[in-house]
């Protein structure tokens, strides 16, 4: 059997969605491609956890435990980026935004 080659890069994205219960932007859901990437898509029987580490605008402390990721080759290195979406002004119409 041949051996499913994965990409070395794989980017995604997403908008985050509101959650009732926390009042909150706060719900990340990971596309399809992802899930298939670390072969979790499909597999119910299994329980996965997530780390988020923010160092804020500490660019040195950040490189370093990116350089300690790829010494130790534990973990699989991902970015998340998140920004604000460029088209939050709702006092737009639909009109306003027609070709």
């Amino acid at each position: 059997m041949k051996e499913i080659i994965r990409p070395s890069l794989l980017t995604s994205e997403g908008k985050l969605q509101y959650g009732q219960s926390s009042r909150s932007f706060c719900i990340v859901r990971l596309k399809t491609t992802i899930l298939d990437y670390f072969r979790m898509g499909k597999v119910k029987d299994k329980k996965y956890t997530y780390k988020i580490e923010v160092y804020g605008y500490n660019y040195e402390l950040f490189k370093e435990k990116i350089n300690q990721a790829i010494d130790e080759r534990k973990v699989m290195p991902m970015l998340l980026y998140l920004y604000e979406d460029d088209n939050n002004d709702k006092s737009k119409t639909n009109k306003d935004n027609r070709w």
